[in-house]
């Protein structure tokens, strides 16, 4: 019949299976991990932040007094012992066991730095023996061995962390940046000792540089008057941090699952890393894959992301209490390699689902610009990393502003997950890719904040919702702007076609 259009019974069929997917539930897996991660953000969270307290503030290490400063002074191994000072121990200087037994026995507080002629295993036998408060300066170029030596101690509670600006770097300084750096050592990474060594510079003045120190810190109330790491598990979470994280697999993949608990038998730090790359790479796709299929709308799919990568963040940092990870003497592993993995899988398999047959002038230029972006991104990630001076001024102005920092990975991130997940994106397969794979980054990047052990955990939490909020509202108004722009593009494209058919404009007005 003219003018009526018949329905087939498969359009019918794919109307009540697209109604039956949108009444579906979370799957129940997914809900369980997500349960369990509020858990986590209940108990876990307070507990440790209250263990916290008494371990994150640092004394001050002073190579010279300085009036109306109270702190430790540092000293030689030859100096007259003393429970105001500790010494500073260059290892390469001493070769006789037994003249290091006797300064051993002498002192109770050490620095180490330099590499010993005895093996690392002797030397920690040694410190273990005379029951020696060790510590070890963060981006020493001459530590490697020192870090072998704690390693290889049987009480990792009776090592400290020691942060210093070298003298050869006062003139990269002034006195606003000097300060705030060693502020953000003991806000940021918990560092218990703080050394100030005198320098020579036009822009740094030693005497000013203490004091000012010193009272930041005592506002801020992060000012110790002893040498305090940590001596017990912050926690007893490990187990429900285990049980999270397994959840995080089970949501994705049973193999991926069985995987983990392999791992941890084996290993329990390659196991986190294993969590952290193979968590990250499920809930990304297992939360994607449900929002294509209408199970999520887009909005809930990108909250769900930002939640599920908190709680296996979470999941990770539970694991990680033992005074070793809390003493920096054990380390995340595979920081780079954990970062890179799930963008890089995104990017190929948008490229194999739709191939780019031939690259245009613009694509190469896109690709350049992407890897460019790439190899930035991973010199600046990791344990130690590149950071340009605009950016480390500009952080240090973000610090000052908002106490702790937002990632700039994220903020990057999270608005090309907007345009991902909405679908707004041009038809080249290589641009989709490339869109995909940058908004796949705040995911790792979020679990990478919390495989920073040492950190303080109401630090990470809080950057890591700078950085979905900033994110976000720069997403919101690009998404915006573009959907703007498409809709005036498309109004003008139709225009010109109108046109070109002969139609006349004031036809058009009246037929609307």
């Amino acid at each position: 019949m003219a003018g009526v259009r018949i329905r087939s019974k498969n359009s019918k069929k794919r109307r009540m299976k697209r109604a039956a997917v949108k009444r579906r539930n979370i799957p129940l897996i997914f809900a369980v991990f997500l349960l369990l991660s509020v858990l986590m953000l209940l108990s876990y969270f307070p507990d440790r932040s209250s263990a916290e307290q008494s371990i994150s503030k640092a004394a001050m290490l002073l190579e010279e007094h300085v009036d109306g400063v109270q702190g430790f002074l540092l000293d030689s191994p030859e100096g007259t012992p003393s429970e105001s000072k500790i010494i500073l121990l260059d290892l390469s200087r001493y070769k006789e066991p037994e003249y290091l037994k006797s300064i051993f026995e002498l002192h109770k507080t050490i620095i180490l730095t330099g590499a010993s002629y005895f093996k690392p295993e002797e030397l920690a036998e040694m410190l273990d023996h005379y029951r020696l408060m060790t510590g070890f300066m963060e981006f020493d170029e001459r530590g490697m061995y020192v870090k072998e030596v704690i390693k290889a101690r049987k009480y990792p509670e009776l090592v400290f962390r020691v942060h210093m600006i070298k003298p050869k770097e006062y003139p990269n300084y002034d006195i606003e940046s000097a300060v705030l750096r060693y502020v953000r050592a003991v806000r940021e990474r918990s560092v218990d000792v703080l050394l100030f060594m005198k320098g020579d510079s036009l822009t740094l003045n030693y005497d000013e540089l203490v004091k000012r120190t010193y009272s930041r810190l005592k506002a801020e109330k992060l000012l110790s008057d002893s040498v305090k790491p940590s001596r017990f598990p912050l926690t007893n979470s490990s187990a429900l941090g285990f049980l999270t994280g397994l959840f995080a697999l089970l949501s994705w993949n049973l193999v991926v699952a069985v995987g983990y608990i392999i791992a941890i038998i084996f290993s329990h730090t390659l196991s986190l890393t294993y969590l952290a790359i193979f968590g990250s790479i499920s809930l990304y796709f297992f939360i994607m894959r449900s929002a294509r299929r209408q199970l999520f709308k887009p909005w809930l799919a990108y909250i769900f992301i930002f939640a599920s990568s908190l709680g296996l963040g979470l999941a990770i940092n539970a694991q990680m209490v033992s005074p070793a990870y809390q003493n920096g003497i054990l380390l995340f592993r595979g920081v780079k390699f954990s970062l890179l993995t799930l963008p890089l899988l995104v990017f190929t398999l948008e490229l194999l689902r739709r191939p780019v047959k031939r690259l245009a002038l613009g694509d190469y230029i896109l690709l350049i610009l992407f890897a460019a972006g790439g190899i930035y991104y991973l010199l600046r990630s990791g344990n130690y990393s590149l950071v340009l001076n605009v950016e480390r001024r500009f952080r240090d102005f973000l610090d000052n502003l908002l106490i702790v920092r937002p990632r700039f990975k994220e903020i990057i991130g999270y608005p090309f997950l907007i345009l991902s997940i909405y679908g707004i994106h041009t038809k080249n397969g290589l641009s989709r890719a490339i869109i995909a794979s940058i908004g796949s980054i705040p995911v790792v990047s979020v679990v990478n904040t919390f495989c920073h052990a040492t950190a303080p955990l109401w630090t990470l939490v809080l950057r890591s919702l700078y950085g979905f909020i900033f994110g976000s509202i720069v997403g919101l108004i690009a998404y915006y702007i573009i959907i703007f722009l498409k809709t005036k593009m498309n109004r003008n494209n139709s225009e010109e076609s109108n046109t070109m058919q002969g139609i006349p404009e004031e036809n058009l007005e009246k037929e609307g």
